[in-house]
């Protein structure tokens, strides 16, 4: 082929070429322009386990099994419930929280139709989310310390038993 030949056959198409371009061009501005345009609000938080002491592979298992759970707890429907009467509007799904690394930090994302209520929901969420934390622990707290004093009373009631044997059989 020489390159008149070549020249015609780019000259004879290049309208087709340019029409499905613009014509391309056209529909996705139109359909883009349709579409409600999403914002992203994140947050990080730091989450805690207990100290331990040396290495332990029970506790590095606990800690993974713990950061699962929280990233899950992001986006139960009771947290939710809770976020949507604390900011004073309804919270729905848009929430996505992952580990960031091999760290101890959870990156929260919300996705919203508004700026300003993504920011919200996502302090809202990490603030509930500690609230809750809280007061399981709290909880816990208190079974463990009335299992403790339920403990140091049945010992009491051991010790003056074998004090009142020993005393009548010194008698």
């Amino acid at each position: 082929m020489d390159i008149r030949r070549i020249l015609s056959i780019i000259k004879r198409w290049l309208g087709l070429f340019l029409l499905g371009t613009i014509i391309a061009g056209s529909l996705g501005y139109f359909i883009s322009s349709r579409q409600t345009p999403l914002y992203q609000a994140s947050t990080r938080f730091v989450v805690l386990s207990a100290t331990t002491t040396g290495y332990d592979y029970y506790a590095y298992l606990e800690y993974n099994q713990l950061m699962g759970t929280y990233t899950q707890l992001l986006s139960t429907d009771s947290l939710l419930q809770q976020v949507s009467e604390d900011v004073g509007f309804p919270v729905y799904g848009g929430a996505d929280a992952e580990q960031i690394g091999d760290t101890q930090f959870v990156r929260l994302t919300v996705t919203h139709e508004d700026p300003e209520k993504a920011a919200i929901i996502a302090n809202a969420l990490v603030s509930v989310l500690i609230e809750q934390n809280e007061q399981l622990q709290s909880v816990r707290y208190e079974t463990t310390l009335q299992n403790y004093q339920s403990r140091a009373e049945d010992a009491l009631q051991q010790m003056e038993s074998l004090q009142n044997q020993i005393d009548e059989k010194s008698q």
